[in-house]
C-alpha cells in the first residue's frame, strides 16, 4: 500500500513539474496568456533592434579611426559587367584611379580621380577641402575651383534644384556611435513615452491575425500580426497626448534635439523652445480640430518571438521596417513609401541597397574588409551594381588605406582661381549652376563619343 502511494505521489509531482514547466514556457516563450494589446506592445518595444546593424562595433572604429588620423588612400574603379549601355570591348578598358590624402582632425583633404581608357587619359577632377570650404576642379569644365562653404547649403540646393533628399544647412562630421548613444534614462523616458499606447488607446482598436505570412530579403517567414487600427479621431489624441508628454519631459527634449544637431536637420528641430513650440502648436491644433489628422494604422509581425516587421500607414505615408537576425546574418530595411534603404551582414561581408519602384532604379554595394588598424593593413573591396531601367551596370572597386602621421603636404586651392557659391545672390547663382550643369553634360558627352559610347546627359531639366 505504501508503494502505491508513493508511486502516486511520484505521478503526481511529475505532472505538477511538467504542468509547470508547460506554463512557463507558454508564458516567456509564447504570447499564449498575453492580451492582443499587451503582445503588440511587446513588439512595438523592439522596433529599435532595426538600427543595432548599424551599430556595428567594426565600423565604428574604423570609421572613428578616419576622423581622428591622417590617412592615405589609393583605390581603382573598374567595369565588371554591363548590358544595354555600350559595346563590353569598349567599357572593359574604362578605369578611374583615386589618389587622397586626408586630414579630417584638421579637416584637410585632396582627392584625385583620374579617368582613363587603356592607357589614355580621359579626365582629371580634383577635390579640395580646407577648413570649412570645398571644391572641385577640372580644366575642361572650369578655369579654377568651383568652391561651396559648410554653411548655406539649403539655399544652395534649391538653387540647384536639388528637391529629392533632405540637405541640411551645415554638414556635420558625428559620428555612429554619438549618433545611436543613448543613456539608460533616456531610454526610460523613451519607453514611458511608447506606454501611452497603452493606456489612450481602446481595447477594440487591437487585432490578431495568425499564420500571417511576410516576406524579408527573399525569404518568407510565418507567425502572428498584431495590429492597432485608429480613426481620425481617436489618431489625433493618441499623436497629441504622445506630443504633450515629449515637450513636457526636459530629458527627452534634450535628446532629440542634441540628436537633430549630430545629424545636421533643420534648425527648429535643434533648439529646444523652437521645437516645443512647434509640438505644443501641433498638439492644440490637434485637439481643437481632430478631423485635421490621418487614420492610423501600425502592423507588427511577429517571428519566433521577434519583431521581424512593422508597417506604418498614415494618410500618403507608408513606412515599412524589417529586421531579421541569425547566427552568422542579419538584414535591416526600412521603406518609405516607393523608396527602400537596407543593410545586411552575413559573415564578413556588407550589404548596402536602394531601390526607388516608382524610378525602376535600384542600387547594391557588397562590401569586404580585410586587415586591422592594428596592423595597418586594411584593404576594401566593393561590388556596386547599378540599374536604371534596362540599362545595368556593375563596378568593381578596391582601395589600400595607410594610416600615418607623416602624410606629406596636402594640396590646397593657392596658385588656383576659385569662385565659391555661397557668394552669390540667388539669380546669379541660378544662372551659374545651369551653365556648369550644360558644361558638365558636354564635357561628359564629348568624352564618351571620343571612345565609342553613346552617353545620356548627367543633367536632365524638365
Amino acid at each position: 500500500m505504501r508503494k502505491k502511494n508513493k508511486i502516486k505521489l511520484i505521478v503526481a509531482i511529475i505532472l505538477v513539474i511538467i504542468i509547470i514547466s508547460v506554463f512557463l514556457f507558454l508564458f516567456f516563450r509564447t504570447d499564449f496568456f498575453r492580451t492582443k494589446r499587451s503582445a503588440f506592445l511587446r513588439y512595438f518595444d523592439n522596433i529599435p533592434e532595426v538600427l543595432d546593424l548599424i551599430n556595428d562595433e567594426d565600423l565604428i572604429e574604423y570609421s572613428d579611426k578616419k576622423k581622428s588620423t591622417p590617412y592615405i588612400r589609393k583605390a581603382t574603379v573598374n567595369i565588371q559587367d554591363s548590358s544595354n549601355i555600350a559595346n563590353s570591348e569598349i567599357l572593359d578598358k574604362i578605369k578611374l584611379q583615386i589618389n587622397e590624402k586626408t586630414d579630417s582632425k584638421n579637416k584637410k583633404s585632396n582627392i584625385e580621380y583620374d579617368f582613363y581608357s587603356g592607357d589614355t587619359k580621359l579626365a582629371n577632377v580634383s577635390y579640395v577641402q580646407s577648413k570649412d570650404t570645398a571644391g572641385f576642379y577640372s580644366e575642361e569644365v572650369a578655369k579654377g575651383y568651383i568652391c561651396i562653404d559648410n554653411s548655406d547649403l539649403q539655399r544652395i540646393a534649391n538653387n540647384a534644384n536639388i528637391t529629392d533628399f533632405y540637405i541640411p544647412d551645415e554638414i556635420t562630421s558625428a559620428s555612429l556611435k554619438n549618433i545611436f548613444e543613448t543613456s539608460k534614462n533616456e531610454k526610460n523616458r523613451i519607453m514611458k513615452v511608447a506606454k501611452i499606447l497603452s493606456t489612450d488607446v481602446p481595447d477594440n482598436a487591437y487585432t490578431k491575425e495568425t499564420h500571417n505570412q511576410v516576406t524579408i530579403n527573399n525569404k518568407i517567414y510565418t507567425g502572428t500580426a498584431y495590429t492597432l487600427s485608429l480613426n481620425s479621431s481617436d489618431a489625433a489624441k493618441l499623436e497629441s497626448a504622445v506630443l504633450t508628454q515629449i515637450s513636457q519631459d526636459s530629458i527627452l527634449m534634450d535628446y532629440i534635439t542634441s540628436k537633430a544637431k549630430l545629424l545636421g536637420v533643420n534648425s527648429q528641430y535643434t533648439s529646444i523652445n523652437d521645437l516645443n513650440k512647434l509640438m505644443k502648436e501641433k498638439s492644440s491644433e490637434l485637439q481643437n480640430n481632430p478631423s485635421s489628422a490621418d487614420s492610423l494604422q501600425i502592423v507588427v509581425h511577429e517571428f519566433k518571438q521577434q519583431n521581424i516587421e512593422t508597417e506604418i500607414k498614415s494618410g500618403e505615408w507608408s513606412i515599412v521596417i524589417q529586421h531579421v537576425k541569425n547566427d552568422n546574418d542579419e538584414y535591416s530595411s526600412i521603406q518609405i513609401n516607393e523608396k527602400k534603404y537596407s543593410m545586411q551582414k552575413s559573415g564578413d561581408k556588407y550589404i548596402f541597397g536602394y531601390s526607388n519602384e516608382d524610378e525602376d532604379e535600384s542600387l547594391e554595394i557588397e562590401y569586404s574588409k580585410t586587415g586591422d588598424i592594428e596592423n595597418n593593413d586594411i584593404k576594401n573591396t566593393m561590388t556596386i551594381k547599378h540599374n536604371k531601367g534596362i540599362k545595368k551596370i556593375t563596378f568593381l572597386y578596391n582601395d589600400e588605406i595607410s594610416f600615418t602621421n607623416d602624410i606629406g603636404q596636402i594640396k590646397d586651392f593657392e596658385g588656383y582661381s576659385t569662385v565659391k557659391l555661397n557668394d552669390m545672390e540667388d539669380d546669379e547663382m541660378k544662372m551659374f549652376i545651369k551653365l556648369l550643369k550644360n558644361r558638365i553634360n558636354d564635357v561628359y558627352i564629348s568624352k564618351g563619343a571620343s571612345i565609342g559610347i553613346n552617353l545620356d546627359p548627367i543633367f536632365v531639366y524638365e
